[in-house]
């Protein structure tokens, strides 16, 4: 029976917005539904490393209250809205438990976001002329849809995701029903953590400035924060951006411009932009050498993020979900695994070993595509352990990590 909550997330880290967000889900639910979200892993959508890794993230969500977490792969994760909505959509469709979508929006109602969202998906052409004519996806979209009498401004970052969940629900998942939260308290990029509930990036800046204080823990729930408090004390949390920068120029000047246009999502030219960025010294003056209207900071870090990664573009070009990698659970979540088993329509992945043998179907073509999109995990994983000079030996830990189970 389809009875869960399907929320995206990245909780980077979770916070008491998020908390708030579940709640309010269920509460328009109408009933305490078990949740399952689908989360971001070592890399996110903005183009960054993950401020804690997944194991952590998704173990503070489930001791808040959400009963499973999945990992989004990085083929989704480090891409544009587009791509992270299609990609987080088809992995909830395919639990077979889902019965809802839950996620915010800073301004647009359910009403226009449907409307705003079947309107762009049958006129493709037209957005393609008008991005080629210099403006960004987004501007493009607003452009579209104003031109069509439909009133949505996509400048906020939620509103821009909400509308992508409502395009990739009509395409991949139309019995599952939206359920939009209006957002409360500070805004997706709102940098003060003395508000009521402050965003995850005026956390990841306070504890860049100070570490892990009193204020960053009391934005926290209480269930989390001795998870915090232990990841700092072995440096897992945040991650060091010099090192990161230094990377990212190596990979420029080592590479061709045909050799980056075949490594990450370039399109019309913008290898050229990226390998004249390869003078600059730091990675500011990278993004504001190769980022300008139409290609945004977030969409040259996603670029520069894949570069690293080191594989060809077709992983992500290409990409579509091949399994359902399970990070954390409760007890209501080990009933829906076990609802999964013969629900789910893509393998329920619980445990790797290095050699994936438990996690392969017997199908050739299948067994190719799980392994690569597994690689590709680890990949950004092992650069997420190597930027952040943990104590802890974590390279190659993927292999051999287990779901965390919290019983109740």
């Amino acid at each position: 029976m389809k009875n869960a909550i399907g929320i995206v997330a990245e909780y980077n880290p979770f916070h008491n917005g998020h908390a708030l967000h579940l709640a309010e889900a269920r509460r328009l639910a109408g009933q305490d539904l078990p949740a399952i979200a689908v989360m971001s892993g070592s890399l996110v959508q903005r183009g960054e490393p993950a401020f804690a890794n997944k194991w952590l993230r998704a173990q503070m969500a489930a001791a808040s209250g959400v009963d499973l977490v999945l990992e989004l792969p990085t083929g989704f994760s480090c891409r544009s809205a587009e791509f992270f909505a299609k990609g987080a959509v088809q992995l909830l469709a395919a639990t077979g438990t889902v019965k809802y979508l839950a996620f915010g929006a800073e301004t647009a109602d359910a009403q226009t976001l449907k409307q705003a969202a079947a309107y762009i998906n049958a006129h493709q052409n037209e957005l393609r002329e008008i991005i080629k004519s210099g403006s960004s996806y987004a501007a493009a979209q607003t452009q579209l849809l104003t031109a069509a009498g439909i009133n949505f401004d996509a400048n906020q970052s939620n509103d821009i995701l909400a509308l992508e969940y409502c395009r990739a629900l009509q395409k991949y998942a139309p019995a599952i029903e939206p359920l939009v939260i209006r957002r409360s308290g500070a805004a997706y990029n709102d940098a003060d953590i003395k508000s009521a509930y402050a965003s995850a990036t005026a956390l990841r800046a306070s504890y860049a400035a100070y570490g892990l204080t009193q204020n960053f823990l009391a934005q926290v729930p209480q269930a989390g924060v001795p998870l915090l408090q232990n990841a700092a004390a072995n440096s897992q949390l945040g991650y060091d951006a010099e090192k990161l920068a230094t990377l990212m120029l190596y990979r420029l000047r080592s590479l061709t411009e045909a050799q980056i246009a075949s490594a990450c999502e370039c399109s019309e030219g913008l290898e050229n932009r990226l390998k004249e960025a390869a003078s600059c010294e730091n990675l500011e003056q990278i993004l504001a050498s190769a980022s300008n209207k139409r290609y945004t900071k977030s969409r040259i870090r996603r670029l520069l993020m894949q570069l690293l990664l080191d594989v060809p573009k077709e992983l992500f070009a290409e990409a579509q979900p091949n399994y359902l990698r399970v990070l954390a659970f409760n007890n209501r979540g080990r009933q829906l695994l076990a609802q999964m088993r013969t629900a789910a329509t893509l393998p329920v992945i619980t445990k790797l070993g290095r050699s994936f043998a438990s996690c392969l179907t017997g199908d050739a073509a299948k067994d190719a595509a799980i392994t690569a999109q597994l690689a590709l995990d680890i990949k950004a994983a092992n650069l997420l352990a190597l930027l952040q000079n943990s104590k802890t030996n974590a390279y190659n830990s993927d292999y051999l990590q287990q779901p965390i189970y919290l019983q109740s």
